[in-house]
């Protein structure tokens, strides 16, 4: 069997650490092949530095594997634009330095841009997609002494939900995200049915919803609870299915009584105050709500395929069962005009007693409406780098003149953010005082106020 040592390059803390799961799902997947793994973490371990080098020394591995989470930092609009790729050669000359093994490329960001990540990095192998299979596969070749492909790709729409695994979890990993951020991860299923116009998740992980066993999940809850974790996040791209399996893994959460509070990503899709009960007895504690646009009409631009007043609804019912929630927004984007900036501003007083953070523009990414658009628009042309491309912005907008009113209309409110480095830096303030968890239960404490606000119900 092979020595694989696994290095997870992700750097960015916004809005929060998050423990790299990729890396344990591939790590569980060689596992249980009877490979040996040793995981490193950059973020955990400071960089691609000194102990980078004598880890792999040491270790001495037959492959290298390396996990790309970010394209680059302007994901997060926060971090100098490139860090994300700066970081990834400075690994790789660490790793060519200390070993000959192969090393193999994969993860969100490689997925999205393979042929670019292999040129930029020089590695000798790239993964795209789910890896649990291929990465078996590819280090099985070289094992034998076989010269595979370059590139590996797994046919089909993805792995079938029996073959997905959770994570391998590493004590000293637990135990630092939960230091940093109070929080641990997990996923009930992959995959994503809807279009929106900007998102890569479809590209991803499938165009429909894979289910992991709910005695799978559980269990995987139950590990985090052993690592000592009393909050997760449920890392699904979302967690509200149309057919509601959601509510059976929170049925299951009841019954199993773990003791843990979660949160996760919701679409504001309808719901009983029946079901957003139970979601409450299983242990929700905060709602994240990817509605993106203020006005029916950007909405419909974005492809979104509900209407404002579905977020509406989700505040309502989220102030009606004392849960914090924050609506995450895009100014700028497709079908965005003057007009319709005026009156979403205008909408968002019906979001009242809620948070809201913000941003300008979307990122451009392969295969997406966003990129058809901005080919159409000129904003690209097919020869444009997408890893250095600006990101798209409405051409029927005057940037300056949209973040002068966004900035005015979100001044009066706390718990509005904008632009997104507001948001950080509140976050880096609660952090050094020693709090813990996602910014908007401190913007929108349960209690008095948040009771207080839910009587009210929202300003029309």
């Amino acid at each position: 069997m092979s020595r694989v040592f696994i290095i997870s390059a992700n750097l960015c803390r916004d809005p929060f650490p998050v423990y790299p799961l990729g890396m344990g799902v591939v790590a569980k997947a060689l596992e249980a092949k009877g490979h040996e793994v040793c995981q490193f973490d950059l973020l955990q371990r400071g960089g691609p530095g000194a102990e980078l080098r004598a880890d792999l020394r040491a270790y001495a591995p037959d492959v290298v594997c390396l996990s790309l989470r970010n394209l680059d930092e302007a994901e997060t609009q926060s971090l100098e634009q490139g860090s994300a790729r700066t970081a990834a050669r400075q690994v790789v000359a660490a790793v060519r330095e200390c070993t000959t093994a192969p090393l193999v490329l994969g993860g969100p960001a490689f997925s999205l841009l393979p042929e670019m990540w292999l040129a930029t990095l020089g590695a000798d192998y790239g993964v795209v997609g789910e890896g649990e299979e291929a990465i078996g596969a590819l280090v099985a070749a070289l094992q034998r002494g076989e010269r595979p492909a370059r590139l590996w790709r797994r046919p089909g729409p993805g792995l079938p939900a029996a073959a997905m695994l959770g994570a391998s979890l590493r004590p000293e990993l637990c135990a630092f995200y939960l230091a940093e951020s109070g929080m641990l991860g997990v996923q009930t299923k992959r995959g994503c049915p809807f279009r929106c116009a900007y998102c890569s998740y479809p590209a991803l992980e499938g165009h429909s919803f894979r289910h992991r066993a709910l005695a799978e999940v559980i269990e995987d809850i139950r590990s985090l609870r052993r690592q000592g974790a009393t909050r997760i996040f449920i890392t699904d791209s979302v967690f509200n299915d149309p057919a509601g399996r959601y509510l059976e893994v929170a049925e299951a959460l009841c019954a199993a009584e773990l003791g843990v509070e979660w949160t996760a990503f919701f679409r504001p899709a309808p719901i009983t105050d029946a079901e957003m009960a139970l979601l409450k007895r299983s242990g929700l504690r905060a709602v994240e709500l990817g509605t993106d646009g203020a006005t029916d009409i950007t909405l419909a631009a974005q492809r979104k395929g509900f209407t404002f007043a579905a977020a509406v609804d989700w505040t309502r019912a989220c102030l009606r069962h004392d849960l914090p929630c924050v609506h995450y927004l895009i100014f700028g984007g497709p079908g965005e005009t003057m007009d319709t900036l005026t009156a979403g501003l205008k909408n968002l007083e019906q979001l009242r007693g809620a948070a809201i953070l913000a941003s300008t523009g979307v990122r451009i990414l392969p295969g997406t409406r966003v990129h058809e658009l901005a080919l159409a628009e000129g904003q690209i042309s097919p020869t444009t780098p997408l890893e250095s491309a600006p990101l798209y912005v409405s051409p029927q907008i005057d940037r300056v003149r949209l973040e002068q009113q966004v900035t005015e209309a979100f001044r009066p409110h706390r718990e509005w953010l904008y632009p997104p480095h507001a948001a950080h830096e509140a976050m880096d303030v609660m952090y050094r005082f020693g709090y813990r968890g996602t910014l908007w239960e401190t913007l929108l404490p349960s209690g008095g106020h948040y009771r207080r606000t839910a009587a009210r119900g929202p300003t029309t």
